[in-house]
């Protein structure tokens, strides 16, 4: 009997401390490593004595305590620097300051006692201690983009003949020139600035029998570019002398287009032109209709079309 007896003076000693804190605006993760309790222990505590319900912390906190917050943000304390000085957590933190507006260069607060550092050596290691961290989250985002491409990249293998042809004909029927009512033109021609691309598409046109003895290319790039170090850079690429290129089609320069393609590693478009392709360009459309809506469809729908006069 006794031995309870004092077991629960200790509860209420450790009660109105722990009733104490909460009321200052102390979430119970921080009264619980103040006290030395368990979470069960404190529940436990407050079972009764306070409403299980959590209001919002703004509304539980002392009045001054909030003030001084404000008043720390306002003079650009950083979250970490204001917890450490009035004992707060930053999510309590978070719920007071959120309308205010994030300094440019957060003060990190004085030096902790138990840091042996100069003003000057504390701000510089919060601000390291920052960097640190936001390298090592966007790091850890690259790597992670690249596992995703590299997955993507992994179900595809080696590509056959037959996945080749429907790749290069899509290619051509979303970057290549199409003929138009009002503009018949049954030639390949395609323009690209992707050497990745241009090289797809070149061993398509290898698979369909017109290899580079059957092309001619022409470099288009803005006038204001090194045209001769492009056109080196495009000759390796498809593997041909650079006689074999066309004279180059020029863009005027406009000083007052902001453009993001400039500096060394510009390197214009590849025109790709097909000599005598007109069979080549009904057989991309029909492969490129094929995939679109499937052969029985497309070869149905080609059938009953009706073929305006000079196609």
């Amino acid at each position: 009997m006794e031995q309870n007896k004092r077991s629960n003076e200790s509860d209420d000693v450790l009660r109105a401390r722990a009733i104490d804190l909460r009321e200052q605006g102390w979430s119970n993760p921080e009264i619980r490593a103040e006290l030395g309790l368990s979470g069960w222990k404190l529940t436990q505590l407050f079972q009764g004595h306070v409403d299980p319900r959590h209001e919002n912390l703004a509304n539980r906190a002392k009045t001054e305590v909030r003030a001084k917050a404000l008043d720390l943000r306002e003079q650009g304390w950083s979250y970490d620097a204001i917890a450490r000085r009035l004992r707060v957590s930053k999510s309590s933190l978070s719920l007071w300051l959120r309308d205010l507006p994030k300094p440019d260069k957060p003060y990190p607060g004085p030096v902790p006692k138990e840091r042996k550092m100069t003003q000057e050596e504390w701000e510089a290691h919060c601000a390291n201690r920052v960097k640190a961290k936001a390298d090592a989250y966007l790091q850890g985002k690259v790597e992670e983009r690249k596992g995703e491409i590299i997955a993507g990249a992994s179900e595809i293998g080696e590509v056959t003949d037959r996945e080749l042809l429907i790749a290069g004909a899509m290619i051509y029927w979303c970057e290549g020139a199409k003929s138009k009512p009002w503009r018949r033109q049954n030639v390949v021609v395609l323009i690209n600035s992707d050497p990745d691309l241009i090289r797809l598409f070149l061993r398509f046109l290898g698979l369909c029998g017109w290899g580079c003895d059957r092309l001619s290319f022409r470099l288009s790039i803005h006038e204001s570019a090194d045209v001769d170090a492009a056109t080196r850079f495009w000759a390796e690429v498809v593997g041909v002398p650079e006689d074999r290129f066309k004279s180059p089609s020029l863009k005027k320069h406009n000083p007052e287009t902001v453009r993001k393609k400039v500096g060394d590693h510009y390197q214009g478009c590849l025109v790709v032109y097909a000599q005598k392709s007109a069979g080549l360009y009904r057989r991309i459309e029909g492969l490129s209709r094929a995939v679109m809506l499937g052969s029985t469809e497309a070869i149905a729908r080609i059938r009953d079309e009706v073929e305006p006069p000079g196609r």
